[in-house]
Parts: C-alpha cells; structure tokens; sequence
C-alpha cells in the first residue's frame, strides 16, 4: 500500500487519470485517509477532479507547484473536515468559489500565484479558524471584503500583488476599519492596493497594528511621505518587533524627511526599493538611526548619487544598490569605508562605475563576499590579479555589459568556490583562459560576446557540474572538444557565430540541443545541423574484405579470359577444316543433307499417324 501511495506522487504520468485513480479505488482513498500531498509534481494539463467530494476524511491537501489548470471545483467546498489547503504556484484561474466558505475547519489556505480573477468571495470571512490566508499574485478586483474582519485567529494576511487591482474601503465605519479587528496578526502584507495610501483611514488602522507586528509589507500602496507619517504618528504606535518592512515603489522623497521609527533595534530587513530617494534622506537615517540586527538592505533604483554617512550596521549580509546613479569617484574618493565583514551579497549594477580601482574599493571592506553584482555599468581596463585572494569564497561574479578587457585571468583561482561567471558583453580577448576549467564547481558560465580566440580548452569536460554555457558572438576556432559531450548536466548551451569546425561530437546531451546553439560556424557539421560531414556521405572502407574482393575479382578475370580461349579454339577446330579442305567440306554437306532428309520424312510420318488417330 504504501509503495502504490509513493508512486502516485512522485510519478504524475498524466495527472488527471493518477488523480481518477485515487478517488476510485477503496485503496488509495484508505491510504490518503487524511493527508494527500502532490506538491512539487508536473501534471499538466490536469485540473481538480469533481471527485475531490469523496475525501471526505480529508485533513491535509497539498497541490502547489504542480501545474494544474483550470478552475476549482465547488465540490472541494464539501471537505468538511479539511484544515490545510495549498493550491500555490500553478495556473488555477476562474473565480474562487463561495463555497470555499464553507471549509470551517480550516486553519491555513493558501491560493497565490495563480490567475484566479474575479473579487474575494465575502464567504470568507465565516473561516472562523483560519490562522493563514495567502491570496496574493492573482488578477483579483474589487473591493477587499469586510468579513474578513472575523477572521480574528488570523496570524498571517497577504493580499495583492503585482496583476491584482484590489481596493479597500475608504469610509469611517465597519467596511473599513475590520483590519484593527485582526489582533493576533502578526504578518501584513497588501502590496498593489494601491490606494491604501490615499485613505488616511486605513494607514490609521494599519498603524494601530504595527506595535505587535514582525513583518509589514506596504509595497505600491500609493504612500508618500505625508500620507506615511500616519503609520507611524503616535508614541503608542511604535514597536520593537518588526523584523521585516517593506515600502518599495512607495514615494517618500521630502526635503524634510523625518521618520519618528522606533522600532530599529529589532529590524532584520529593510527594503525601500523605487522610493525617490535621495542623499539627504539616506543621510538622515543612517544619522538618526542605528540598526544593529540590520541583514538585509534594498536601496535599489534611488537616485543616491553618493553613500557618504552611510552607516547601518555591521552584520549586513545582502546590500542592493542597483540603479542609484553612483560613480566611481562618489565610492572609491569619499569617506564611505564600512565595515561590513558579515557582507555575503553586494548589488551595484546598472550604475555608473566606470574604474577598475572598484575592485580594491570592494576587498577593502569584506572579503566575505559569496555574489557580486556588477553589471551594466561602465568599467573598464582589467580586473587585478590580487581579486581573486581576497574574493576566496566568491560563488557568484556577474560582470556582464562592461567594457572589462585583458587577456590575463589570474583572478580566476583554483580555490576558489566559484558557481557562477558571467563576464559576457565585454571587451574581453585572447584565448579562453585555461584557469577556468580548475574551478569544479562551476555551474553556469557566461563568455558571448567578446572578442575571445583560440580554442576551446581541451579539457572543458572537467566542468562536470556544468549546467550553463554560452560561448556566442566570439572568434573561437577550432574543434568542439570531445570531452564537452561528458558534462551529463549541460541544460543550456549556445556556441553560435564562432569560427568552430569539424564534426560536432556524439553524445546524448550534444545531440540534444537546437540547431542555432551551433549555427553561424559555417565549417561545423553534424547533428543536429542539417550540414552532414564528408566523412558521413563516403561508405568506410571495409579492410576486412580485401582478400574477398581481390578473390572474386582475379576468378572473374580468369573466367572471361579462357571463355574467350575456348571459343577461339573451338570455332577454328571446326570450320577451319571445311575452309581449306575440300573433301572434308563435301562430307560434312552429304552428312547434313541425309540427316536433314531423315528428320524430315520422321516429321511427315508422324503429322500423318496424328491425323488418322484424329479422324
């Protein structure tokens, strides 16, 4: 029984005839009495059978991740006794059915990232016991539902989302203050409501929550500097648990910023991405504030300029300052020298660095570092020989879009832990430096569009762990080394518009791929290019049957040879005599004469007897 269970939910082959199965047989449904998991599985294009309503005992229903389509069914409003629902992560859409109301046993549901449309049924709010509500990454509209104010064991909320267009109600009443209602929430997260921030009413109630709340995310709510003073206006309000908050995509630009937080000393995660930002307001606090228990940072796409002052502690791990408008004067040339040795992840891409000196800027204050970001900007020259000794637990090294140059690639140790390289869309030429085949545990390598030469190295098949590889747009030449058809985890592979040759080699992950990951080598044949090698239209020759062929060929020469003797000899035995020998042709004339004669009188004879039996 418990084998049968097993291969249901690791084998999905055609998840609506597995899903039959479960509901049909005495069995299976014994089995999944009261908990079914099949998470994590590829039954596309299945959807929720209506015979769902025959788990009757059901507790415990796990379905994300799983590629499922279509709507769901009213029938799963009959699981009476169910208390754990998570439909995540496929593309369930349609309406959320009413009847999902009538789940009272309910303790945690969660339907995100799916394409359900349509408002949130009111029914919701009779989930009396529901702790954990996830509806966000919808296509949801409407007003938010008041009900939900009786969700009042509700730990976790998460509405919203990046293609929802929810509203809430903006009236002094019931309708709009049911969140306040919600005391044990701990978890808040209405992203994309976007007029939460244009009702003084609900930024009024929201801040009446945070003093018991760990995690705020208000992300393109519509907040702008005067409207958010509100969540934070009163003494009462302020609070010593939040851990994570997040304003992203909120406008908080004011020459006069002043934020009364009060609740730094706890903060775990701070994200004010796309927030109109400036140096003044960074300035203020970092010099009002300090966070010491600060890990992660998000101070991407503001127009900064400058990181002077900037000072939030020292156990950071992840710092993002993607598109702030930072020069390589404003970093390198100030007094911005932290000390963040507990820094694991820096993001300075899409900005406008221009010197190479940034990677001594960078080993002067960590040397922790396990991915470094900085792509698209302006660098250029080489990176130093020395990055790579203070870089030693470096996993990832994104420098795509420069203008980094060299031929030398001391950088690249074979110590070193790296799992990702992209150094695509740069100025880099030579050959493909022999370094890279060291680092073992490479996973993903990125070198299109450089100027690159030579070969590829020989031994590439060293890089067993590869998954990734992109060698496009260079002027490698050469063949394509064997030992590449031994990385069995190759997913991805582009060696087009090289000047490659000879015959791509067999293997099964080779064979696999696309004709274009070859295309634009104009001497590369093979499969899977429609190109076949000359070798493939020649027949190989066949050495163990020479003695055969040269057999047969000498008996066929000594066959035609004494056919032709034999003739010869045999015409002239005969007709040479009765040429030149007058008595022998006169003999030869009456013997051929008599036995004419006598053939003819035996044929007379017989048409006679056969004429006479006839009549």
């Amino acid at each position: 029984m418990a084998c049968m269970l097993t291969m249901l939910i690791c084998c999905p082959h055609g998840g609506m005839e597995m899903m039959k199965i479960v509901a049909t047989r005495k069995e299976f449904v014994a089995a999944a009495k009261q908990h079914l998991d099949l998470s994590n599985n590829y039954f596309y294009p299945s959807d929720i059978p209506q015979s769902i309503e025959s788990f009757t005992n059901l507790r415990y229903l796990n379905l994300s991740c799983s590629n499922f389509v279509g709507s769901i069914p009213n029938e799963l409003g009959k699981l009476s006794k169910l208390q754990y629902l998570d439909l995540n992560f496929n593309y369930f859409d349609g309406a959320i059915p009413w009847q999902m109301g009538n789940l009272s046993k309910l303790q945690y549901l969660d339907m995100s990232s799916n394409y359900f449309d349509g408002a949130i049924p009111w029914q919701m709010g009779n989930l009396s016991k529901l702790q954990y509500l996830h509806l966000g990454q919808n296509n949801l509209v409407g007003v938010i539902p008041y009900q939900l104010g009786n969700l009042s064991m509700l730990h976790t909320l998460r509405l919203g989302g990046y293609g929802s267009n929810l509203t809430v109600a903006d009236k002094n009443n019931d309708e709009a203050e049911w969140i306040s209602k919600l005391s044990l929430l701990t978890n808040l997260e209405l992203s994309y409501v976007s007029d939460v921030g244009n009702s003084q009413v609900w930024l009024h109630m929201i801040g009446k929550l945070v003093p018991t709340l760990t995690e705020l995310r208000l992300s393109g709510c519509g907040i702008s500097y005067a409207h958010g003073l509100s969540l934070f206006a009163s003494p009462s309000n302020y609070s010593s648990s939040l851990v994570t908050l997040d304003l992203s995509d909120n406008n908080l630009n004011s020459s006069s910023f002043q934020w009364p937080f009060n609740f730094s000393s706890s903060l775990q995660q701070l994200y004010l991405r796309n927030c109109s930002l400036s140096s003044h307001n960074l300035y203020y606090l970092s010099s009002h504030f300090h966070f010491p228990s600060l890990l992660v940072l998000d101070l991407s796409y503001n127009k900064l300029m400058s990181l002077m002052m900037l000072n939030f502690g020292s156990n950071l791990q992840e710092l993002y300052l993607a598109n702030c408008s930072l020069s390589s004067n404003n970093l390198i040339f100030t007094s911005f020298n932290p000390n963040l040795t507990s820094l694991v992840l820096l993001d300075l891409s899409l900005n406008h660095l221009k010197s190479s000196a940034i990677f001594y800027w960078i080993s002067n204050f960590t040397f922790n570092l396990h991915e470094l970001e900085l792509s698209d900007n302006s660098l250029s020259g080489f990176i130093p020989d020395g990055f790579g000794n203070t870089m030693k637990s470096l996993e990832v090294l994104d420098l795509w879009y420069n203008n980094l140059q060299g031929e030398d690639y001391k950088y690249m140790r074979p110590e070193l832990f790296l799992k990702s390289i992209d150094l695509s869309s740069n100025a880099l030429s030579g050959e493909i430096p022999r370094e890279l085949v060291s680092l073992l545990g490479l996973v993903s390598l990125n070198l299109s569009r450089n100027q690159l030469s030579g070969e590829i190295p020989i031994n590439i098949g060293n890089l067993e762990s590869l998954e990734f590889l992109d060698m496009s747009n260079n002027k490698l030449s050469g063949p394509i080394p064997s030992s590449l058809a031994n990385i069995d985890r190759l997913s991805v592979l582009d060696l087009s518009n090289n000047h490659l040759y000879g015959k791509i080699p067999i293997g099964t992950q080779l064979q696999s791929f696309n004709a274009s990951s070859y295309e634009g080598n104009l001497d590369l044949c093979g499969s899977p290019l429609n190109k076949m090698c000359l070798e493939d239209n020649t027949p190989p020759p066949q050495e163990a049957n020479h003695d055969e062929e040269e057999e047969a060929s000498l008996f066929s020469q000594e066959f035609y040879l004494s056919m032709g003797l034999g003739f010869v000899v045999g015409f002239w035995a005969i007709v040479g005599p009765l040429l030149f020998n007058r008595t022998w042709r006169q003999v030869y004339y009456r013997f051929m004469n008599t036995v004419t004669d006598k053939v003819h009188v035996m044929v007379v004879v017989y048409v006679v007897k056969y004429l006479t039996i006839r009549d």
